[in-house]
């Protein structure tokens, strides 16, 4: 079967990747090169195809796009796997194919029907876990792109079906989050064949057959377009998901993906609703999509209440003694060296590596960094 060109960029402005490396990789390789999934704590990529018919239903849609995009999927230059997830596709009516309409197209059969598409979807890009400093990024290696696209569905000069999807951002992305919890612990890389009239095998393509139009079942889509809700996500218990609801006793203490009120204490006056990523003795790193400047920060928990009005939960933290600091003591670092108060920004000590590395870790809610001594100390607001 032919390979498309097309690529998925780190913006996701094009997510329609059919065996082609997901990012900036190279084609397909042996198994035993395959990538194992369970390094970057998700689900394998789902492997199925080629595709010889297409019944014009959004399912059939789903799945063609789906596997061509993620099929024999390897890491990008950089090293991330990219999935996608939330998939909710509308297919229109069937029409004639178009020269100028479908000039975009690969090899398509200008005797076959072309399918229009719309769509939203979620590309999650992941790195490898990494267990060790500088580059510790347990419960933060992903990253989550929410998309909104057009495409087609059609048929090829070679007998398969393709579909094709173009998408843009919808809202601001998710940084450095965990990987889903429903999709850990799938291993390595397996086949996963299509069931259904539009499902296919792994491995060599049979002989070609003349192809035939199927039957055109596909619908108009009515009016101008709407949003289309993601699909489903099941109820996550654990790990920071950048904002996924969850139920949750409201009497308990604020806890990961619970949305708050938070007012910066440099800026009061002016709540904004964000939500919880990881809750520390004292403080919580929190997601504010609509904060200036960084999204993901540090905030102290006394800054933080429920969205119902409820009073901030007593602190339970304790000014830190240092230097030397201690994990978990809540400090101002300048991660880039500098000395401008603008610098100085609010964190919580990982690990103290002084005698190892002369510095601290340190988290400060958009990454984990590595800082001097020198540029880490008490916060003289909480004394």
């Amino acid at each position: 079967m032919a390979i498309e060109s097309n690529r998925l960029s780190r913006s996701g402005l094009l997510v329609t990747v059919p065996l082609a490396v997901l990012g900036m990789g190279t084609l397909a390789t042996p198994a035993s090169a395959q990538t194992d999934a369970a390094a970057y704590g998700t689900r394998a990529p789902v492997q199925c195809g080629p595709f010889r018919s297409f019944d014009g239903t959004p399912a059939a849609a789903t799945r063609i796009w789906q596997c061509a995009s993620e099929r024999d999927a390897l890491p990008s230059a950089s090293g991330s796997l990219y999935l996608l997830e939330d998939i909710a596709i509308q297919v229109g009516a069937a029409r004639a194919y178009s020269v100028v309409q479908d000039m975009y197209l690969t090899e398509p059969d200008p005797a076959g029907r072309v399918y229009p598409l719309r769509a939203t979807w979620t590309l999650v890009q992941c790195s490898v876990i990494r267990d060790f400093a500088p580059l510790y990024n347990i419960g933060s290696n992903c990253n989550e792109y929410y998309k909104r696209g057009e495409g087609s569905c059609y048929r090829t000069r070679f007998g398969d079906w393709r579909c094709a999807l173009n998408g843009h951002d919808v809202r601001p992305a998710s940084m450095n989050i965990a990987p889903r919890a429903g999709d850990a612990g799938q291993g390595t890389l397996k086949d996963e064949p299509a069931p259904g009239p539009a499902g296919g095998t792994i491995g060599p393509m049979a002989a070609l057959q003349p192809a035939t139009d199927p039957p055109v079942t596909g619908q108009p889509l009515p009016g101008p377009p709407a949003a289309i809700p993601p699909a489903a996500t099941p109820p996550v218990a654990t790990a920071p998901t950048g904002g996924r609801r969850v139920a949750r006793d409201p009497n308990r203490p604020i806890g990961p993906n619970d949305t708050v009120i938070y007012e910066d204490p440099q800026m009061p006056g002016q709540p904004q609703r964000c939500t919880v990523l990881e809750v520390f003795v004292g403080a919580y790193r929190i997601q504010c999509l609509n904060r200036p400047g960084r999204a993901q920060f540090i905030a102290r928990d006394l800054d933080v209440r429920r969205p119902d009005g409820t009073a901030p939960q007593q602190s339970a933290a304790t000014a830190p003694t240092g230097p030397p600091f201690r994990p978990g003591d809540i400090v101002l670092a300048s991660p880039l060296g500098l000395q401008d108060e603008q610098y100085w920004r609010l964190c919580v000590v990982v690990s103290n590596q002084v005698r190892e590395t002369n510095s601290y870790t340190v988290n400060c809610g958009d990454s984990r960094y590595n800082v001097l001594p020198d540029w880490v100390r008490v916060d003289p607001e909480f004394q």
